[in-house]
């Protein structure tokens, strides 16, 4: 097999280790590459070689359909051979192809019409999403001859390993390395702040504050208006910014006040989203608006501007949001961060990374000389007239948040509980700021009733949970999963009610997610045609048949069948896109026509 491209030194390291691997009779690997620094090139290579001496099949998995066609590109663009490509997704299903990519969410539905060992290689793309049941599923069903596992972002938020499915990490080359190295753009990192009132007040002496308290001195958030306006301030030279929003409408109101801007999120319909990245890409977009459409898999070397108007508890998020703007591309050596979020959490994570880049060890080959590759910028109008230095605060943060004994907190809680003459909620935890956050305690106990139960107090089962404390719950969780919270998601949660007690308090799911402010996925708009075709294949699953249009409305998780049918012209047509079963009206009984009739009168 003929290859159009060439690898660069530091991927020739990563295509050696395997090689190494194969030649010890070893079936399967894990590599670590920062965002930007070619992690589908290197599959592609490595398949390359492979197929070389090795004819057979390969399968590419990936949880996202944007993602398996921007790889499958890249393949027929790195590769010249008579292989022939195909997706196996919702949309499109070509079997027979012998590079196949496919998304987890269909092959989960239809791996058994493979055989196990019908794919000698196989390729799973940001295989931090692997440990998940459904995913794990597929890549323990398959046998190839050679496994490989592709992530920037190994560690996970719930503590699963993904050395179960891979082994040990293979090869390493993180964010921080890859930067000394030269080999992605150094950060000039603006903290956009506000007034920062009575930060002269923080005690860094070893007295404790909380979570919550500190959050409150570090900062008021800017106005959307204040903020468009340093935006198109700082792109006057019509730099390529890419801006991160917390939620549609913010990325709606975002777009309204950033003119010649573009917006790329699920309510969109895909050509638009498609057209917004292809122009942004071109040169011919300078502002590109996204709603988590744009964290991982998505290659956009030209942004050499970062726009934070989100927060996030999750590294992970961070660092792949981060990893947008560092691939290097012609012109550009810096990648400039503009971050708006003005929260403990954040500054932390910036602080770390800061120190993480300066106390970095060269290694022997590092391609540059020691420089600035990392720039912290404090911009808030009083910081400067204040003789304080936020870094000195943020070195104590670890201390002052998280270092709490078990006994500490739960003394905090008792006293709180001795003062409202009832269990504290999570709801009272939070707005004192005497105490730690509750992130904190669930961090410690691994939920909010095991907390209240070590402290001895009565835990606040469903019954008797408020609304606003269901609220919180649930706009908890989509900070969290960067989504509206389903049902089912909601009722895995150990810290939160059940989705019942949630229909029964607010009358519907839907009803629930309207009260809480968070977009409701049911309606025509919101669902593309691939959601609705997991959403039909996650229910056939579980039921084990195909399912009905009444199971389909029956079900909080979905859409409603009258979208189905809308949007693919009815629900026969509907099922068969899913590839169910169709059940036609010719195999329904009459004793089935009474009751489904009776059933509707």
């Amino acid at each position: 097999m003929k290859m159009k491209m060439r690898p660069r030194e530091y991927q020739k390291e990563v295509l050696s280790t395997l090689e190494k691997k194969r030649a010890n009779n070893e079936h399967s690997a894990l590599v670590v590459m920062a965002t930007g620094l070619g992690k589908t090139a290197v599959a592609a290579f490595d398949v390359g070689k492979y197929m070389k001496n090795n004819r057979g099949k390969l399968l590419f998995l990936c949880h996202n359909n944007d993602i398996l066609t921007q790889n499958q590109e890249m393949f027929k663009d790195f590769l010249d051979g008579e292989f022939s490509y195909g997706l196996y997704n919702g949309i499109e299903k070509i079997p027979e192809a012998e590079f196949l990519f496919a998304s987890f969410q269909t092959m989960s539905t239809h791996k058994r019409e493979f055989k196990k060992d019908e794919f000698s290689y196989i390729v799973v793309d940001e295989a931090h999403h692997a440990p998940a049941d459904t995913y794990r599923e597929v890549i323990r069903y398959f046998k190839p001859d050679f496994l490989l596992g592709l992530t920037a972002t190994p560690n996970r938020l719930d503590g699963l390993s993904l050395e179960d499915t891979f082994g040990p990490i293979t090869y390493s080359l993180g964010l921080i390395p890859a930067i000394r190295r030269g080999l992605l753009a150094n950060i000039d990192y603006h903290l956009v702040l506000d007034e920062m009132a009575d930060l002269n007040s923080i005690s860094v002496d070893g007295q404790k504050f909380s979570m919550n308290e500190l959050n409150k001195r570090l900062s008021i958030p800017k106005r959307d208006e204040e903020i468009a306006k340093i935006l198109l301030e700082k792109n006057s030279n019509n730099d390529s910014m890419l801006v991160f929003c917390c939620s549609i409408e913010h990325a709606e109101a975002m777009h309204s006040l950033l003119p010649g801007s573009r917006v790329v999120h699920s309510k969109r319909a895909n050509k638009e989203n498609e057209k917004a990245l292809r122009m942004f890409r071109d040169g011919e977009l300078s502002i590109l608006i996204s709603v988590d459409k744009l964290n991982e898999g998505v290659d956009i070397p030209r942004a050499d501007t970062l726009v934070f108007l989100r927060s996030t508890a999750s590294p992970t998020i961070f660092y792949q949001q981060l990893g947008r703007g560092l691939r290097l591309h012609e012109g550009k050596k810096r990648a400039t961060v503009l971050d708006f979020v003005g929260n403990v959490e954040r500054l932390t994570m910036v602080a770390n990374l800061q120190k993480e880049i300066s106390e970095h060890s060269p290694a022997d080959n590092d391609l540059v000389d020691d420089n600035e590759y990392f720039v912290l910028n404090i911009d808030a109008k009083q910081f400067h007239n204040q003789e304080i230095n936020i870094i000195d605060i943020l070195d104590k943060i670890d201390y002052l948040s998280w270092g709490y004994s078990d006994e500490e907190l739960i003394e905090q809680v008792q006293m709180l509980a001795k003062e409202l003459g009832r269990t504290p909620s999570m709801k009272d935890f939070n707005k004192d700021p005497r105490v730690a956050g509750s992130t904190t305690i669930q961090r410690q106990f691994g939920s909010w009733n095991k907390f209240l139960e070590a402290a001895g107090l009565e835990v606040n089962y469903a019954s008797n949970i408020s609304k606003d404390e269901l609220i919180q719950q649930v706009q908890m969780l989509a900070k969290e999963l960067r989504r509206t919270p389903g049902a089912k998601g909601f009722n895995k949660d150990p810290r939160v009610a059940s989705s019942t007690v949630a229909v029964n308090r607010f009358g519907s799911w839907n009803k629930f997610l309207e009260a809480a402010g968070l977009e409701v996925n049911n309606t025509y708009s919101n669902s593309s045609k691939d959601e609705l075709i997991q959403q039909v294949q996650m229910l056939a699953k579980e039921l084990g048949r195909t399912p009905s249009r009444r199971d389909f409305d029956k079900d909080p998780r979905t859409a409603s069948s009258r979208t189905a049918a809308e949007k693919f012209g009815s629900w026969n047509k509907f099922l068969e896109a899913a590839g169910l079963e169709v059940n036609n009206a010719s195999n329904i009984s009459k004793d089935e026509l009474i009751q489904q009739v009776q059933m509707l009168a």
